[in-house]
């Protein structure tokens, strides 16, 4: 595991639904050994399946994430991670 992501806790913040109760984890959850690619730009999680998915990065405009995610990278979405 890189060692950048070794020093960072992971929190997801429960957040009221109207007409549902609230989605909550209930345990801790590891980082993913390719976390330390996603913190520069502010990651945002969220809940997919019971496991955390990056859902929105703060640091870059919406065309740069369009344009970097086409040409560029793959996100992961944890199918295949546990």
């Amino acid at each position: 595991m890189h060692e950048t992501i070794l020093n960072k806790r992971y929190t997801i913040k429960a957040i009221p639904i109207e007409d549902r109760r609230p989605i909550e984890l209930s345990a801790n959850m590891k980082p993913h050994p390719l976390s330390f690619m996603e913190l520069p730009f502010d990651p945002e999680y969220s809940l997919y399946n019971n496991r955390m998915t990056p859902e929105r990065l703060n640091n870059v405009t919406d065309d740069e994430q369009y344009w970097a995610i086409r040409q560029k990278v793959i996100f992961r979405t944890l199918e295949n991670c546990r």
